[in-house]
């Protein structure tokens, strides 16, 4: 149970990305949004495809290499401050290039996580579901936040709260696969 309520935080990206683009363009929200949210399940389900795949034949690695990559990109994500990145990019045009490198820098912590699924073999279906259902919702939740505020920013402490997330998972699975 307590897994499943670990899968709010790796959506607020989504979220405080998808508030960012409905506040400060909300004609191009109505575009943006359904195309990150995209590339955040497909992510997900290449992680776990990729892990599903690969898992037997590094049998005896394979459920340590998921909280050591949760891990790590969870201090990657701590030291790199991507906030003003994130606002320069809301004000490129729709087909721009550098909007399909941010849905693939959005979506990779759904990456490593579908990794971390897959390669412990736990109900696929299910976690797919849930995080895809989740990602949904957060940017929907975002593109209403973002459409009635007025001035409002991303807070630093949200996105802090990613990383931190992200090191509690990873803690938590490498434990699991200790004991």
């Amino acid at each position: 149970m307590l897994m499943k309520w670990l899968t709010i935080p790796f959506a607020l990206d989504i979220f405080l990305l998808s508030a960012l683009v409905a506040k400060s363009q909300p004609r191009r929200a109505m575009t943006l949004i359904p195309v990150l949210v995209a590339f955040e399940i497909s992510m997900l389900g290449m992680g776990l495809w990729f892990a599903y795949t690969i898992s037997p034949f590094i049998k005896a690695w394979a459920p340590f290499i998921s909280p050591i990559s949760l891990i790590g990109l969870s201090i990657y994500l701590w030291f790199a401050g991507d906030d003003d990145e994130i606002n320069s990019w809301t004000e490129r045009p729709v087909g721009s290039f550098l909007w399909i490198v941010l849905g693939l820098f959005v979506s990779l912590d759904e990456a490593l996580v579908g990794l971390a699924i897959g390669f412990v073999q736990i109900h696929l279906i299910s976690w797919f579901i849930l995080f895809s259902l989740t990602s949904f919702s957060s940017a929907l939740l975002g593109f209403i936040t973002g459409s009635l505020a007025h001035k409002w920013s991303s807070p630093k402490i949200i996105s802090q709260l990613i990383p931190l997330s992200l090191f509690a998972v990873g803690s938590l699975l490498l434990i699991q696969q200790m004991a």
